[in-house]
């Protein structure tokens, strides 16, 4: 199970650690670290590609994903050429950004803005973005955004420090001068912002730091998960030498009509892939492709393709050996059908597992 942080979450896990005696500075340190570890192995591919060590260009903003840059730079300086692009110093920098700065390995080049061109960046180049963290809101401020702009222009492979710039880590949503990164390494757990929208098209591949925080508050501070491999397995039942097709659940998949066959009948292909029992599958036109293991009834249609409100002692004779009921895929929005079939939820026994798709959500 990966543990999913939303901006507030974020806050109050770091909150929680430094309350728990681990320091801001510790807490900076030990996701630095964990995210120059898989920087490393992100940095090995990129030099088996080229076949040359790339240069690292740290773009670093004001705050804590700014100080983890700056960590994570000098930690790397002593294998790759590393330069830090900082923000102009009117803005304020949090004190965790200061301690950074201020232990700066001296190997590291740090240049401002307007020195960027001269680094003349090629393909095999790799550009950090630490510019802002999961707390930052959009619309960019322009200061970012012109250097946004510069990272944008450039032909380097992006690397986004817990979540890429100009991305809204709660929505989704993207400034327009956000950055698209091929990889980003995500401080503890994925931003919500990260899976909807426009979010995994900016992120590009997702990798885990861990910023040593106990797994006592990583739990109780998440709020949301990604169910993996490992969790969808243990999901499943285990079969046994003498259980047959009746120990695994009876499936009957309720929807469809004349013109969308083939929603219901990818719902009752899922159900068997899945490993239920037996499937059954409701419909007034089944598709020619639909699986030979699964029943098929045809049902009584209106004139429109839907199925017909007539069709209530048919369904209501199938559903008497049902445990799941999967209903509305392809069922399109005749009244008179959401109806009949609103009262064929009215109906079901307590014991039934109700599972409701598409149009299915009318009724």
């Amino acid at each position: 199970m990966i543990r999913v942080y939303s901006p507030r979450a974020s806050q109050l896990l770091d909150l929680a650690c430094i309350e728990a005696g681990i320091s801001e500075q510790r807490l900076i340190q030990q996701a630095s670290t964990s995210a120059s570890a898989i920087l490393r192995e992100i940095l090995q591919d990129v030099e088996r590609q080229c076949n040359m060590k790339p240069r690292l260009v740290f773009f670093c903003g004001p705050g804590n994903n700014g100080a983890d840059g700056l960590t994570m730079a000098s930690m790397l300086t002593s294998e790759y050429e590393v330069v830090v692009v900082q923000p102009s110093q009117d803005g304020r920098r949090s004190p965790g950004n200061m301690q950074a700065c201020a232990s700066l390995a001296p190997q590291v080049r740090k240049i401002s803005l307007h020195e960027f061109a001269e680094l003349n960046l090629q393909k095999h180049d790799v550009i950090i973005d630490a510019l802002l963290g999961c707390g930052a809101t959009l619309p960019l401020r322009d200061a970012i955004r012109e250097h946004t702009r510069v990272v944008k222009e450039s032909r380097a492979d992006v690397v986004a420090i817990d979540i890429p710039t100009g991305l809204d880590a709660l929505t989704g949503e993207v400034d327009p001068d956000g950055v698209v990164c091929s990889h980003s390494i995500s401080m503890a757990g994925p931003k919500p912002g990260m899976l909807r929208g426009l979010g995994r098209a900016y992120c590009g591949r997702v990798h885990v730091a861990d910023i040593g925080a106990p797994e006592t508050l990583t739990e109780r501070m998440s709020d949301g998960c990604i169910l993996d491999e490992v969790d969808l397995s243990m999901m499943l039942p285990t079969r046994t030498a003498s259980s047959s097709k009746f120990d695994y659940g009876h499936v009957t998949v309720i929807g469809g009509s004349l013109g969308m066959r083939g929603a219901p009948s990818m719902t009752a292909h899922a159900a068997i892939a899945l490993g239920a029992g037996m499937v059954e599958l409701l419909t007034p036109s089944v598709h020619p492709l639909t699986p030979r293991e699964i029943m098929t009834w045809t049902l009584p249609h209106h004139d429109d393709g839907t199925i017909s409100h007539d069709s209530l002692t048919i369904i209501s004779e199938r559903l008497r050996r049902a445990t799941v009921v999967a209903l509305g895929p392809g069922l399109g929005s005749n009244p008179r059908t959401i109806a009949m079939l609103s009262e064929v939820i009215g109906r079901l026994p307590s014991h039934v597992t109700l599972v409701l798709d598409a149009d299915g959500l009318r009724c």
